[in-house]
This record gives structure tokens, C-alpha cells and sequence, in this order.
């Protein structure tokens, strides 16, 4: 019997806990990632406060409770992120600093983040989920709420600064900037360039832009912070690694990858888009630039050549997301079998039999959902993870690669012709579908596991004990620059003193034998 009630409180330690949940990010695929996470949550019984861009997306309900921070998308999209595509990688590092200081000053001027922050002092939370993918502007919240367990996660690969932090110490050849370009040179020089500037890339982000970022904080709520004390208090980490995409990398136990946690069970589509997919018998070209980006990234010309090489695809059913549609757009007088619609289900299309290809940026997760239903894929890739993803595709065959600055009506037509009529993407895509269904167990459930697992064990440190040691230590030594330094130095002077010794020898048989000859030259003239 007693067994029976230690294992019913031990249970109960997690039952309906009060849980924080904040992304401070403009990107509505950050919140249908975290989104998925905290509706699992809350059909578990947590009470779940949401708070981000697009909290509301999901509907309140007794366990859900959304805080908008609005203005945020507002920021985003006044922000030119085609400037990327001509920029070097210095300059798309300061123009990411100065983005993400853009994005966090409007959170810290939103109401609802100040409706949360005015939160009363002795209000608890169990735990914190909070987005890290642009830096420690959700710090003060940690501190608000009395240092509860936290667990930090980015919709995003793992970049080398978060590794770094979680002290998951790796070489530049497999922690690449997604600022470089893609894939890595693996000559000395692009060793050498890779090094550099992600040891460049860490060092900014942890001493320029977490200072800036903090004295932000500091002046706009009124109160003082330790950053790396907070940073400290971050057990965890959630990844959106996926298999496949992302090149095989060792991982700290602290890192807990959870790739493809929003990629859901095919449901049925909605009214007249039912009807529409499921007549289309010769197949679908769905094209989307996913959510962070703006169809407005392409001018009215580029989009008059993607309807003009749209209507050369013969029978074929085009399914167009566009923020411009009906009269507002270019294209308004199309035939019926090219739909333009603002907001499209883009899981359940791509996992809808009829869908044969994909048109996209190549954002990391729509590239997750058309990999895991098996659709080829025509890449436009813009910045950052966007030409990794991309590159991934080219390389193993399983789509075609765009230049953005070439976007013709036949190299349009000619790319997605090659990929409807060729069997061979179509067959790689779908040996990729196998392999990353194949998995032992679902990625959501994993991300509930260990936020559970960290509540359960908050009275003995959560989940602490999976830190590595590297976190807390200097930068040289977690790389052992110091044991190299002086490995080097000993080799140095071993061989300079092995010279030395050889050169003494040497010198000293010379002599010698300078010597005898002096003897032999007396000896000869004494005869």
C-alpha cells in the first residue's frame, strides 16, 4: 500500500502546474512550433500562460491563457531582410544585432509583456519555456518569477553561440554560422575563415549584444539584472534538430533535440480547399514563402513570371499563398485551377496524396514538413538557414535550387518541370519520408517528457545534473586552447634544445676532428 501512495504523490508533483511559455520573436512559425508544446501541456492539465506575437493563435481555454505582445510583427516586417542576400557575414551580424534590438525594445513596450511583467511579486511559476533563437531578451522574466526552473528552446538548428552557452564545446567544421556561406569549405582557408568568425560570431553576441540587450532591460523596467547569473539558470535546452537535415553533431546531455515537434497528423482541409485538392488528379504545386517572409519580397514582374510559367504546367493545380489576393493581386485574371489564398494549412497540404511539389524559401521548418511527407522541392533561398536547407536538398537530390536574382518564367518553368516529370526526386524524397518517420518515439511527447521530468525533480536541482562542466568554464580551456599552447610551446623547445645538443655534437666533432688533421699536417712535416 505504501509503495501505492509514494508512486501517487511522486505522480502528482507535476499535476496541473503553472507554466510560463514566452517567445519575444515576430516569426508566426515560432509560435506554431511552442504552440504545439503548449497545447500538449494543457491537454495534460497545466495551466498554460502563452505569452508572444501570436499567442492568440490558439484559442483561450481553461488551461490556456495567451498574452499578445503586440506591435512586434508590426517591427518585423518594416524590417528590410532582403539585405541579407547582398550583405558579407560581418554585416549580417550587425544587421542581426540590430534587429534583434529592434524586436526587443518593441516587447518591452508592449502592454502585454508589461501586463506580465506587473505581475503581483509572490506570483509563482512552476516553470519557464523562453525562446533563446535571438538572444537573452527574456532574461528579466526568470528574475521576475523568483528563478523558477527554466528551460530555454529555439525553433531553430542549434547556432554556435547556443551551443556554446549550453556548453556543448564543438569544432567550427560542425558548429557552422548559418551567416557563412553554405556548405563549409573544407580547405585550410575555409577552416580557417569558418574559425574565426564563429569564435568572432560568439564573442559579439555574448559581450556587445548581451550588454546592449541589458542595459535595454535595465532602463526599460527599472530594475538590475545579471545576465550570466540568469543564463545559468537554464537547465535545458530544446532544439529543432531534425535528422537527415541537420549534419550528424555530438550533442551535451543538456541539449535535447526535438525536430519536427509541430509537424501534426494530416487533417482533412477545409471547405472549398477540400474540393478543389481532391479533384486535382494530375497533382498540386504548392507555393508559400512560408511564414516569416512576405510574398512582397517578390516584385509584381517575379510574380507575373511565376503565373506565366504556372499556366505552361499542363493540367497541374497551382496552390498560391500570397498576403495579396482576389483583384489586389498581379495575377487577378487567372484560370480557376490556380488558387491564391492569404493563409493556407500548410501541413495538411503537404501531406496531402495530390501534392507533388513544393515551391519555397526554404525555411528549416517547412523544409521538416516537406521532407517528412516526401515533396520535392524548388528552394529560394534568402538568408541565413535558408541556403543550408536548400544546399541540403540540391546535394542529395531531392529538389532544385532558384537564384533569386534570376527568377525568370522559363527557369521557373524548367525547374518545376524537371521535378514533376523526373522520378528520381520524387523517389529520394520519399526513401527521406521513411527513414524520418521511423523514429522511437514522437518528438512532442519527448519535449513533455523532460518538462515534466524538471518539475518532478525541482526539490533536487531538476534537471542540473545533466550540465556539463564546459558551461561554467573559460572559453580556452573548454577548447583546451591552453593544453595546445602549451603542447606546442614543450614540442618547440624540445626541438630547439634537441638542435642546440646536435649542433653542440656537431661542433664539437668538427673540432675534434679539425684537431687530428692539425696532428697529421705536424707529423708529416716532422718526416
Amino acid at each position: 500500500m505504501r509503495p501505492l501512495i509514494l508512486m501517487l504523490v511522486y505522480l502528482s508533483g507535476v499535476y496541473s502546474a503553472n507554466i510560463l511559455i514566452a517567445y519575444e520573436t515576430a516569426r508566426r512559425s515560432h509560435q506554431i512550433w511552442i504552440g504545439e508544446l503548449a497545447e500538449a501541456l494543457a491537454k495534460k492539465g497545466h495551466n498554460i500562460t502563452l505569452g508572444g506575437s501570436f499567442a492568440k493563435a490558439i484559442e483561450e481555454s481553461e488551461f490556456y491563457h495567451p498574452i499578445t505582445f503586440e506591435g512586434i510583427f508590426r517591427t518585423h516586417l518594416q524590417t528590410n531582410r532582403s539585405e541579407h542576400l547582398t550583405s558579407s557575414p560581418l554585416r549580417k551580424l550587425y544587421l542581426n544585432y540590430e534587429y534583434n534590438y529592434a524586436i526587443c525594445n518593441k516587447t518591452y513596450h508592449s502592454k502585454g509583456f508589461n501586463s506580465l511583467w506587473n505581475y503581483p511579486d509572490n506570483f509563482k511559476f512552476d516553470l519557464i519555456l523562453i525562446d533563446l533563437t535571438f538572444g537573452p531578451c527574456l532574461y528579466p522574466l526568470i528574475q521576475k518569477f523568483g528563478f523558477p526552473p527554466t528551460i530555454g528552446f529555439t525553433p531553430s538548428a542549434l547556432t554556435p553561440y547556443l551551443s556554446e552557452m549550453f556548453g556543448n564545446a564543438g569544432y567550427s567544421s560542425d558548429f557552422v554560422s548559418p551567416l557563412l556561406k553554405q556548405p563549409l569549405d573544407t580547405s585550410f582557408l575555409g577552416r580557417t575563415e569558418s574559425f574565426i568568425f564563429t569564435q568572432l560570431e560568439i564573442m559579439f553576441k555574448k559581450t556587445w549584444e548581451s550588454k546592449a540587450l541589458k542595459r535595454l532591460a535595465e532602463r526599460m523596467l527599472n530594475d538590475t539584472f545579471d545576465f550570466e547569473d540568469i543564463k545559468r539558470k537554464i537547465s535545458l535546452l530544446f532544439v529543432n534538430e531534425f535528422p537527415f537535415l541537420n549534419e550528424a553533431k555530438p550533442l551535451t546531455p543538456n541539449i535535447i533535440p526535438v525536430g519536427g515537434m509541430h509537424i501534426k497528423k494530416v487533417e482533412e482541409l477545409p471547405g472549398i480547399l477540400s474540393l478543389i485538392i481532391g479533384n486535382a488528379n494530375q497533382g498540386i504545386v504548392f507555393f508559400t514563402t512560408g511564414t516569416d517572409i512576405s510574398q512582397n519580397i517578390f516584385d509584381k514582374n517575379v510574380k507575373m513570371n511565376f503565373a506565366h510559367a504556372f499556366l505552361r504546367l499542363q493540367q497541374k493545380t497551382v496552390v498560391w499563398r500570397d498576403r495579396l489576393e482576389g483583384d489586389e493581386h498581379p495575377f487577378n485574371d487567372r484560370p480557376s485551377n490556380i488558387v491564391i489564398h492569404k493563409w493556407l494549412p500548410q501541413n495538411d497540404l503537404l501531406g496531402h496524396l495530390h501534392t507533388k511539389l513544393l515551391i519555397t524559401t526554404g525555411g528549416t521548418m517547412t523544409i521538416q514538413e516537406a521532407l517528412y511527407h516526401g515533396v520535392p522541392v524548388i528552394g529560394i533561398p534568402i538568408y541565413d538557414e535558408h541556403h543550408r536547407n536548400i544546399k541540403f536538398i540540391t546535394d542529395n537530390k531531392l529538389g532544385l535550387e532558384l537564384d533569386y536574382h534570376n527568377l525568370t518564367e522559363d527557369a521557373i518553368y524548367e525547374a518545376a518541370y524537371t521535378l514533376l516529370t523526373n522520378p528520381v526526386y520524387l523517389h529520394n524524397m520519399e526513401e527521406f519520408a521513411i527513414k524520418i518517420r521511423d523514429q522511437p518515439y514522437d518528438q512532442l511527447k519527448k519535449a513533455v517528457y523532460w518538462v515534466e521530468y524538471v518539475m518532478r525533480h525541482n526539490s533536487s536541482n531538476g534537471a542540473d545534473f545533466l550540465i556539463p562542466k564546459s558551461r561554467d568554464t573559460c572559453h580556452l580551456v573548454a577548447y583546451n586552447v591552453d593544453v595546445y599552447i602549451f603542447v606546442f610551446v614543450f614540442i618547440v623547445i624540445f626541438i630547439v634544445f634537441c638542435l642546440f645538443v646536435i649542433l653542440k655534437f656537431l661542433k664539437l666533432f668538427l673540432k675534434n676532428l679539425r684537431g687530428k688533421r692539425k696532428d697529421q699536417l705536424k707529423k708529416r712535416k716532422q718526416l
